[in-house]
């Protein structure tokens, strides 16, 4: 097993502008990739028509993926599911550099699956 030392944390002290970075609008829902204004990343399902995928359950999850001197890694993951039903919820945070300081080092994303399948996912995003 290979060890892969992850980058430093530098978990920003607030000053990031707060708000919806990247999303996957489909027709009665989105995935939204959202930032604090403390640089903490989590992403966010809207649900809006409550008929549609009734019997069906989603998962949805942001990834925080940061360069090493061996890469890019995914080093931080929180996901959360729930059954088809209207409505908005959030996953846990994760951490992301303050934009100044590290720039470049380490990209956010969300996506979505359904019951099991595969994942759909926004692009990488640096922000």
């Amino acid at each position: 097993m290979i060890s892969v030392p992850l980058a430093t944390p530098a978990q920003a002290q607030g000053n990031c502008v707060a708000g919806s970075r990247a999303a996957l609008w489909e027709n009665v829902f989105s995935v939204q990739l959202m930032r604090t204004s403390s640089c903490t990343y989590y992403s966010k399902l809207t649900i809006d028509d409550p008929n549609w995928g009734i019997g069906s359950s989603i998962t949805w999850k942001v990834e925080r993926e940061e360069k090493t001197p061996y890469g890019w890694y995914v080093t931080e993951t929180k996901s959360r599911s729930t059954y088809w039903a209207a409505g908005s919820w959030n996953t846990g945070t994760v951490e992301g550099w303050y934009p100044t300081a590290w720039e470049g080092d380490d990209k956010h994303r969300a996506c979505y699956r359904f019951n099991s399948g595969s994942w759909s996912c926004t692009a990488w995003m640096n922000i």
